[in-house]
């Protein structure tokens, strides 16, 4: 009976518990809420704001307080070959053979260093297109003013080494206050292939936007337009990509030897000249350094613009000694300084200086020796001793 009643109260205290009411019943206490220090919730909330607000990839690549450096590495852009084309800026021109492109280019980058607008060391002619002679003569000329010649096979330089190099100097800032002529640029892509004229363009467009300038010579199609006119060679791709372009062709000008180059402007990005001309001496027999020393720039019809003055030969000879008193000795360095400060042609000034130049004192003037990359330095002869009389 005992057990009965015990398991009665048992059965009673066993009924089954309402799960809903537990449920309803059951919660927590208000002491038990803990409330989430900022150093708990920080790592949930940026990753709330990150998906509420997120970045702009464009701002990984954007240049926006970089105004300073960007002007600081760019060149202002100043007349550096006449105004034909300027620092900072990338040009092509293009031109048939024997035209007088190479000359041209050539005869104002010597102006360009005599008139300070950039050292010499800093011009790098890439010669891609030459005979073996004319290569050691433009080469030997080049060496008086200091400017760096590179020719495919030799040195090891190759069409890749151009282009690794320009892109290694617009990567480590060595581009800045460079000039590169290219002569001539089918030597390094196929001009037919827009893939590669499209890379040629853009790296030669990093080289300007880090300060430097690019020239590339070209070679137009035999065959001329409907309107008569020069056709540049291969895609359009390479005129879309450089900053100026100029067609030269070549004039027969009034006098028998007298031959003009005219410069006809295509597309320009800055404060080029629309057209120019440039007179040289085409006599039969010149030496390539007298015939680039005849380039002056000229108009077929009102004349020479580059005054040109008719001196003594005594002033030319005081002018010469000057510079070479002045460490300004070097052959193309003599003619180009003594130009600037006379405005005698620079044939004139390379006659009397050859004139004058020999090894004996009692007979010249001023004498020379070939040093470091063929260049030709000049010194003055000390004025020899008068013998005393006899008594």
């Amino acid at each position: 009976m005992n057990n009965e009643t015990t398991t009665g109260v048992a059965d009673k205290t066993a009924a089954p518990i309402d799960a809903k009411a537990l449920k309803i019943n059951i919660k927590p206490k208000p002491e038990e809420t803990v409330t989430p220090t900022p150093s708990d919730n920080a790592g949930e909330t940026g990753k709330l704001e990150s998906c509420n607000a997120q970045r702009n990839p464009l701002e990984d690549h954007s240049l926006i307080g970089e105004g300073n450096k960007l002007a600081e590495q760019a060149q202002q852009q100043v007349p550096l070959l006449g105004d034909l084309c300027l620092k900072g800026q990338t040009s092509i021109w293009y031109a048939a053979p024997n035209t007088g492109k190479t000359l041209l280019a050539l005869s104002l980058t010597m102006k360009a260093i005599s008139d300070r607008r950039i050292e010499g060391n800093k011009v790098f002619y890439i010669n891609a297109d030459d005979s073996a002679s004319g290569m050691a003569q433009k080469t030997r000329l080049l060496d008086d003013l200091g400017v760096h010649t590179l020719t495919p096979g030799f040195k090891k330089f190759t069409a890749k080494k151009l282009t690794e190099a320009m892109r290694l100097m617009a990567n480590n800032g060595t581009a800045k206050g460079t000039l590169i002529i290219i002569d001539t640029v089918k030597k390094f892509f196929d001009l037919m292939s827009k893939k590669e004229s499209k890379e040629f363009g853009d790296l030669t467009r990093q080289i300007s936007l880090k300060g430097g300038t690019v020239l590339g010579l070209a070679h137009t199609n035999k065959n001329l337009n409907a309107k008569g006119k020069p056709v540049h060679a291969g895609t359009s791709d390479l005129m879309e990509d450089f900053d100026t372009i100029y067609m030269l062709e070549c004039l027969n000008g009034a006098k028998k030897h007298e031959k003009f180059i005219k410069a006809t402007n295509e597309k320009r990005r800055g404060d080029n000249v629309e057209e120019t001309h440039f007179k040289f001496s085409s006599e039969f027999g010149l030496s390539y350094e007298q015939r680039l020393l005849s380039v002056i720039e000229s108009d077929p019809e009102f004349g020479d613009i580059e005054v040109q003055i008719d001196m003594q030969e005594q002033d030319i000879i005081d002018n010469i000694r000057a510079a070479i008193k002045h460490k300004n000795d070097k052959k193309m360095k003599i003619v180009a300084t003594v130009n600037k400060a006379t405005k005698a042609s620079r044939n004139t000034i390379l006659d009397v200086l050859v004139k004058h130049s020999g090894p004996n004192p009692e007979e010249h003037l001023w004498d020379f020796d070939v040093r470091g990359r063929g260049a030709h330095v000049y010194s003055l002869h000390e004025k020899p001793e008068a013998e005393p009389a006899e008594g």
